[in-house]
């Protein structure tokens, strides 16, 4: 799973329209159980040129890591 023993993702869509910004909730996984950790929110944009920035809080703890994706738009 993304090389850590609990990945976290966010668990809405990601934005639609280039330059907005939009707040999403981040979930995680840990033992077979989904949001077994306190969830928090990040800041997602989508840019001109079809990408995206994100701004990331840190994780609450060592095990938790951010994981990520190449999906097609």
């Amino acid at each position: 799973m993304c090389g850590t023993h609990a990945p976290l993702w966010i668990t809405e869509p990601h934005p639609t329209r280039p330059n907005e910004i939009v707040q999403r909730t981040v979930c995680n996984h840990w033992d077979g159980s989904c949001c077994s950790f306190s969830s928090h929110t990040i800041h997602v944009k989508f840019c001109y040129g079809n990408y995206y920035v994100y701004k990331l809080r840190e994780p609450s703890n060592c095990y938790l890591a951010y994981c990520a994706g190449i999906v097609p738009l």
